[in-house]
Order: C-alpha cells, then sequence, then structure tokens
C-alpha cells in the first residue's frame, strides 16, 4: 500500500508543477495585458525622437522604425485581449494550485503518521 501512496504522491508534486508553471503563464499574460497602453505610449515616444532624427540618418531611422512596428503589434495583440478574463484564468490555476498544494501537504502528513515517510520527507522504506 505504501508503495502506491508514494507513486500518487510523486503524481500530485508533478501535477502542482504543472498548475504552478500554468499559474505563473496567467499572471505573465495579465500582467503583459495591463502593461501594454504604457509600453505603447512610451514606443510612441520613441518614434517621435526617431522622427526627428530621420534626416540625418535615413537609414538607421528606417530599420528603428520597422523593429518598432513589430513592437507595436506585439504590444496591440496584448491590447485586444479581455484583462477579465485573464485575470479569472490566473486566479483559477492559482486556486487549483493551492487546493493541490493543501492536499499534498494533508497526504504526507497522513503518511508520515503512518510511517511511511520521515519527517523530512524522504522515504523510510
Amino acid at each position: 500500500m505504501s508503495r502506491g501512496d508514494l507513486l500518487a504522491l510523486a503524481a500530485m508534486k508533478k501535477g502542482l508543477a504543472e498548475l504552478e508553471a500554468k499559474a505563473e503563464k496567467a499572471r505573465a499574460a495579465e500582467k503583459a495585458c495591463i502593461d501594454a497602453p504604457g509600453a505603447l505610449i512610451a514606443l510612441h515616444r520613441e518614434a517621435v525622437e526617431v522622427m526627428r532624427d530621420v534626416a540625418a540618418k535615413p537609414r538607421e531611422s528606417l530599420k528603428k522604425l520597422e523593429d518598432m512596428k513589430a513592437r507595436e503589434e506585439a504590444i496591440r495583440r496584448h491590447l485586444k485581449q479581455d484583462l477579465v478574463k485573464l485575470m479569472d484564468k490566473t486566479h483559477a490555476a492559482e486556486w487549483d494550485a493551492s487546493a493541490l498544494r493543501e492536499h499534498i501537504a494533508y497526504f504526507e502528513m497522513n503518511l508520515r503518521f503512518r510511517g511511511v515517510l520521515k519527517e523530512e520527507g524522504s522515504k523510510t522504506k
């Protein structure tokens, strides 16, 4: 019975790592959406500076403007995302990870009481 319990514990910890990665990805998407308006404003200010120097350095200015266009398209993709949905997705992922973390702690405590795990969390058998 203890081998199955240890395998279940390992599977739960692997699932927790996946849920935490999902939550981190959701937080990053949420942050990108929140930061998009400020990034767009900064990009437009940078474009104004490049346009002022276009007469002196036309080739360099053109290359910079092309790079800025690609950055602007990425920023606009973030602006089109629904922030509320992203926040809901982040909350759900964090909630699921928290619930699994709590269950793992309870399961480990149960295994320690039964003598399957040592206090440090290592195997005894």
